[in-house]
């Protein structure tokens, strides 16, 4: 019989992992259906590497796991099972995406982000590498308290952290239900342009569930076609109640074009930080002509009193006998040349 993940994490003795207790229940329930396939398993952020080494007990049929992290001292890392690499990169930028796809050529079927727990690398690594998980895979974004603070790019009402970011994939489920001709990647396009990432509906209509759990969010991928709400069943013949007959077989929606909670621009929060975004702006501009309208205003003082102190030295100039005889012999010269 497989062992717990706890079980393995408390017998463990080689290099050092730490996970929060609640996390074994939620990996246990989640990977179950995993641990004996053939999976590929990336997990960003290696620390000490001692995860890699539970994860090959923990999936004694993987074929490939690997761990990737931007400390240099990760290559310090070396494991006797063939099956773990360690990849010091930033896990977002081409050269990795290149070097990480070109080694799980068959796809990605367990991606664990326990990196940076930036709110805005989390998303980021979302949208690179969700296209490269297979069918029936999941993406398991680890510690996301951190998405409510501050130095993590969080906040408990923050629009742009990841935790608003997941919960926003919730409604991308529910797309055919909207009522409205407005498509998944429109609806995340206030993600899209403040990270500079791309979320094309294509992907987005891929994702099957998002579960949440405490600091844990877990995104399943399948097929479009798995994702729809497909077909009402009926059952029984008995209508006691309430004639079921005419219902339409098939889902249906209710145009929404009036509603005003469906067609705004972009949702509240995000309108909201817009304005916010726009006031700090202006702020800032202010404060900058402030400093400028200071520093002229000091310019113009010294100029002012350095131009009130040449007019006395003139004057001074002008009142002195040296000046009075000069000017006597200019005149006297003047006319004497007549």
């Amino acid at each position: 019989m497989n062992q717990s993940l706890e079980a393995l994490y408390c017998k463990h003795t080689g290099k050092r992992s730490d996970k929060w207790s609640a996390y074994f229940d939620i990996y246990d329930k989640a990977l179950a259906p995993y641990r004996k396939n053939n999976i590929n398993l990336l997990e960003i952020g290696v620390q000490n590497g001692g995860s890699l080494e539970i994860w090959d007990e923990y999936f004694p049929e993987a074929l490939k796991i690997m761990g990737c992290d931007i400390n240099n001292d990760c290559e310090k890392l070396t494991y006797n099972s063939s099956k773990i690499k360690v990849l010091v990169e930033n896990v977002n930028t081409d050269k990795a995406f290149n070097q990480i796809t070109e080694y799980f050529d068959s796809g990605v079927d367990i991606l664990i982000d326990d990196g940076s727990h930036d709110s805005g690398d989390i998303i980021k690594t979302f949208a690179k590498y969700f296209d490269c998980i297979s069918e029936g895979g999941v993406f398991i974004a680890e510690d996301l308290h951190c998405s409510y603070w501050h130095d993590y790019k969080g906040g408990l009402y923050y629009p742009m952290s990841a935790i608003a970011f997941f919960k926003k994939l919730a409604d991308c489920i529910n797309h055919e239900h909207w009522g409205v001709l407005k498509s998944r990647e429109e609806f995340l396009e206030e993600f899209s342009s403040h990270y500079s990432i791309a979320l094309p509906d294509a992907i987005l209509q891929q994702i099957h569930s998002v579960s949440f759990y405490n600091s844990v969010c877990i995104v399943e991928k399948k097929s479009a076609e798995k994702n729809i709400l497909g077909k009402r069943f009926m059952a029984g013949q008995e209508q006691l109640v309430v004639a079921l007959d005419e219902l339409s077989v098939n889902s249906w929606c209710p145009q929404q074009n009036d509603n005003y909670w469906t067609n705004m621009p972009m949702s509240p929060e995000a309108r909201y930080f817009s304005l916010v975004q726009e006031i700090e702006s202006l702020s800032n501009t202010l404060s900058e002509s402030e400093k400028k309208h200071d520093y002229l205003s000091k310019r113009y003082e010294t100029s002012q009193l350095e131009l009130m102190k040449k007019e006395d030295e003139l004057k001074k100039v002008y009142n002195s006998l040296s000046w009075k005889v000069a000017k006597f012999f200019q005149i006297f010269k003047f006319w004497g040349s007549k």
